[in-house]
This record gives C-alpha cells, sequence and structure tokens, in this order.
C-alpha cells in the first residue's frame, strides 16, 4: 500500500508541474506533500530495516498502525492538493515602489554580513564544514538576518530585478555551511529560488535536484552517526528516517497517546510570540518532542512530528490538528491568489520554512515561530517599505490610497 501512496504522489506532483510549471513554487500544497513524501512515507517503506540497524524494537502493532496513519493522512492531502491545483492559482505582477529605508537596512545587512565572513575565515571559522555534531551555535545571528531577507529579499528584487540583492542570502548560505549546518542557510535560499524561478517563469528541476542531493550528501558525510554496516540509502535519509521513527515507537504507548491537552497546544502557540516568558512556559510545559527527547534518552536529537505530536493531544486531539494543518494551507492557497507577487513570495517563503517544521516537529509550536516572525520581523519592514522621503521628511504611505500606489 505504502508503495501505491508513493507512486500516486509522485504522480500527481508530475502532473502539476506538467501543466502548472513554476506556479507550483506558490502552491502550499504541493510543498507539504513534497516534504510529507521524504519525512513519512520513504522511512515508512523502510521502517523494517531502520528497526534492525538501529535496534529500535517496533512491534508489529505499532507499525502496521503508523503505516495505517500514514496512508491516511497523504490520501487526505493528496485529495485536497487535486482539489487546489497550482494551476488555479493567480500571480499578480506588480513593481513594487523604491523603499529607501528597506535598501538602506539591506545595506546595514550586507556590511555586516561580509565583516562576519572575513571574521570567520581568519578565525578558521571554514574548518568545520565537514563536522556536524549538533552543538553549532549562532554568535552572530545570522538565522536573524535570514528571517529579515526573507521579506527585503523578494521586495527589492521585484523592485529592481538585479540578482546583487541576493548578495547578503548567499554570504549566509557560505556561514552556514562552513559552520557546520544548513538549517539557517535553507531560510536564506527559499525567496531566492522562489524569486529567480517566479521572476524567469521556469521551473529549475535539475539545479533544485543537484541542489538537494549536495546539501543531503554534506549532511551524511559530516556527521558522527553514519555508520559503515548500515547500507547508504538508509544513511541517506538522515533526519527523514529520525523524524519518522518517534511515530511507531510511540503511537501505541499508553502513557504517551493523550498526556497532553489543550493548555500544551495553547503554550505551544503561544511560545513564539511571548519570548520574555519563553523559559517559563518551558519549565512548566512538556512538549512531545520534550517527553520523547528525554524518553529515549540516546544522547541526540530525537522528537517529534505532525502525527505523533497530535496523538500526545489524544485521537481527537490528532483529529483537530490535522484539520487546524488543513485548513491553514486552503486559507494560505487562497491568500497567496490575491497578493501581488513580491509578497506572495515572502509568503510561501515563510511557510516552506514552517510547514517543514509543521511536519518535522509538530503543529504548535512550529505556528507560534510563524506568528514571531511575521509579528517582529516581518510586519515592522512591511511598514518600514511603506514609507516614503519627501522634502527630507519621512511619512507613512497610505496603504488605502491605490491610486498613488499604483502611479509608482
Amino acid at each position: 500500500m505504502l508503495s501505491l501512496i508513493l507512486f500516486f504522489g509522485l504522480s500527481l506532483l508530475s502532473y502539476d508541474i506538467f501543466i502548472s510549471r513554476y506556479k507550483s513554487l506558490l502552491n502550499p500544497f504541493f510543498w507539504v506533500v513534497t516534504i510529507s513524501i521524504f519525512y513519512f512515507v520513504i522511512p515508512s517503506l523502510f521502517v523494517r530495516e531502520i528497526d534492525f540497524y538501529f535496534n529500535w524494537s517496533f512491534d508489529d502493532v505499532s507499525i502496521w498502525m503508523s503505516h495505517t496513519l500514514v496512508c491516511i493522512y497523504m490520501l487526505t492531502l493528496y485529495l485536497l492538493f487535486f482539489i487546489h491545483p497550482s494551476k488555479k492559482i493567480k500571480i499578480i505582477d506588480f513593481r513594487p515602489p523604491n523603499a529607501i529605508f528597506l535598501r538602506f537596512i539591506w545595506v546595514i545587512l550586507l556590511i555586516y554580513l561580509l565583516y562576519i565572513l572575513v571574521l570567520s575565515y581568519l578565525s578558521g571559522g571554514f574548518s568545520n564544514s565537514f563536522h556536524y555534531d549538533g552543538l553549532q551555535q549562532d554568535p552572530f545571528k545570522t538565522k536573524n538576518i535570514a528571517y529579515l531577507l526573507l521579506f527585503i529579499t523578494p521586495f527589492l528584487f521585484w523592485h529592481s530585478k538585479r540578482y546583487f540583492i541576493f548578495i547578503p542570502n548567499i554570504i549566509i548560505v557560505v556561514l552556514d555551511i562552513v559552520a557546520g549546518s544548513r538549517t539557517i542557510a535553507l531560510i536564506a535560499l527559499i525567496p531566492v529560488i522562489l524569486s529567480v524561478c517566479i521572476y524567469h517563469r521556469q521551473l529549475y528541476i535539475l539545479p533544485a535536484l543537484v541542489l538537494l542531493v549536495g546539501m543531503s550528501v554534506l549532511g551524511v558525510i559530516r556527521t558522527d552517526e553514519v555508520l559503515t554496516e548500515v547500507p547508504w540509502y538508509i544513511n541517506m535519509m538522515g533526519e527523514f528516517r529520525e523524524t519518522y521513527l518517534t511515530l511507531p515507537l510511540y503511537i501505541n504507548n499508553e502513557e504517551y497517546v493523550g498526556k497532553a491537552g489543550f493548555i500544551n497546544a495553547l503554550a505551544g502557540l503561544s511560545l513564539g510570540v511571548l519570548q520574555p516568558l519563553r523559559h517559563v512556559i518551558m519549565e512548566s510545559i512538556t512538549f512531545a518532542g520534550i517527553y520523547m527527547a528525554n524518553d529515549i534518552d540516546r544522547g541526540y536529537g530525537l522528537g517529534s512530528n505532525l502525527l505523533i505530536e497530535g496523538l500526545y493531544h489524544g485521537y481527537l486531539g490528532l483529529l483537530i490538528t490535522l484539520l487546524l494543518f488543513f485548513l491553514m494551507l486552503i486559507l494560505s492557497y487562497r491568500l497567496i491568489s490575491n497578493v501581488r507577487v513580491y509578497y506572495a513570495i515572502f509568503i510561501m517563503s515563510l511557510l516552506v520554512i514552517v510547514f517543514r517544521l509543521v511536519i518535522r516537529e509538530g503543529l504548535y509550536t512550529s505556528v507560534g515561530l510563524m506568528l514571531l516572525v511575521a509579528l517582529f520581523y516581518c510586519l515592522p519592514l512591511y511598514y518600514i517599505s511603506k514609507m516614503k522621503v519627501i522634502g527630507g521628511i519621512s511619512r507613512l504611505e497610505c496603504t488605502g490610497s491605490k491610486h498613488k500606489h499604483d502611479k509608482e
């Protein structure tokens, strides 16, 4: 059955790409189906081999239950994707105004990143390129800068149509990879990839595959957990394997299923916005990922995923979690078709990051992160982009003045 699920998924993705081409990149369902195949379907196919080589002792009932839940989730997702095809997405092409304050912020970020790049090189930071121990830090706050660029990059690129706008993003990618990580690099790359593909109206499949395989291979060759006796394709799964395996481990665990309640979900949603209280919340609330990591206690970052996090709130909680996630996808699909192209690229860039986290960590804390980035990083930049300088005096452009905006 899982082989058919994989076949249907790949067929659906291929058909959507054939019909819609570059528009697929602005479809939330396209991204979530793709991510779910990697994190749920492919590891499910090799669950017994994973169990054998890593000695997890999955029982047959848990494996069967996990397969059934993955099939139901994927079939529902396929149906929603079929109802919301990429070809129906409207791309509203429009040149944004010349936001002088955003340009100023871009220049400051570029100078700062160049300084970090030189400092990292001189201090020998490039030596971490092929080593990853899960302990890499972000002392220069490049992740915060990457979040800022989610909005700045598409806006300035669509105004100037100049590729030098992407220089800060590329520097972040270099800094993150040489630091032995990939997460921040992914955040910086997504708005670049979407902007270039939508601008040229092309879906660069071959370069994307090369980039994906390259980052995956880099992750494998630098981790300390590659086992020579384990088949290469099991090692290549990396975090996809580690994310999935908590599902058969806990799906039939009576001490885990239904352990959390409404307060736990609410705390996850508020975790991002209530940053000053983050430490207090983390001490008073045990989230699904933390519970499983402590319970498994293998010394590295095993945690949650969308399906097993839902079960932490019980069977009804799983249903509600999935319904909320599907509703989020539908609303995102409709929103993207009703905004200008540079806003659509920003929204989709943020959503790709969040959707990946939802699949690999759970819904509630990931949505909390989205709220944090949207409210404290991107919303201020949105208002800054509306500011004009007239006669040496800055003022906020009235967003309701469509006639003036159209003249820009």
